[in-house]
């Protein structure tokens, strides 16, 4: 099931990408669209970056572009938090999309689509405990689902459906005690 995005062309695991062609990114610093879609792409919680796919200095020469108003954009956006990606081609847009999924699928995370804004609390809780070693996003689900938050999930982690290597994992993250080791009295940081 496709989706349309609020912001943003794909979405690969950590990252809101934003397709542009060379021609469109000087047309976008031109009109001041640029400006108003990097705040936009910044605010989406994900890591947004702005392919750009062509040749950028070739049409800047073609649209008799100053290669200071490019350089200066790119700063700017770069400030903003996104990050800049050159390809020759869509198909090679493709292939950078398609290995910052399967990057993503190593880390348990895949292809994401973002949820509504009124889901932001429920995608933020899956983040958290899939942030946890051995827990995926669908296991996140699944334990918010039978604990109802994050907190009664973790207070009960010991009967998560997980490997016993993952569950000594998790325990040296919440308890801050190395395997082998006694328990850490963490009352002095109360």
């Amino acid at each position: 099931m496709q989706k349309q995005l609020e912001v943003g062309d794909y979405i690969a695991g950590y990252f809101l990408f934003e397709r542009k062609s060379s021609h469109d990114f000087i047309s976008s610093i031109a009109d001041g669209r640029l400006f108003d879609q990097a705040s936009r792409l910044s605010s989406s919680g994900q890591k947004p970056v702005i392919i750009i796919e062509g040749d950028i200095w070739r049409a800047a020469d073609l649209r008799d572009v100053h290669q200071n108003a490019i350089l200066g954009a790119e700063l700017a956006i770069t400030r903003m938090g996104i990050g800049v990606l050159y390809t020759r081609s869509p198909e090679q847009t493709g292939y950078a999309v398609c290995l910052a999924a399967r990057q993503a699928g190593r880390e348990n995370r895949g292809i994401r689509i973002p949820h509504s804004k009124g889901a932001d609390l429920r995608r933020l809780q899956i983040e958290f405990l899939s942030s946890l070693p051995g827990v995926g996003i669908k296991t996140a689900e699944q334990l918010l689902r039978r604990y109802g938050s994050p907190l009664r999930a973790i207070q009960n982690y010991r009967s998560w459906p997980l490997s016993d290597r993952a569950l000594a994992k998790i325990r040296r993250v919440l308890e801050g005690s190395e395997e082998g080791e006694g328990e850490t009295d963490l009352s002095a940081f109360f």
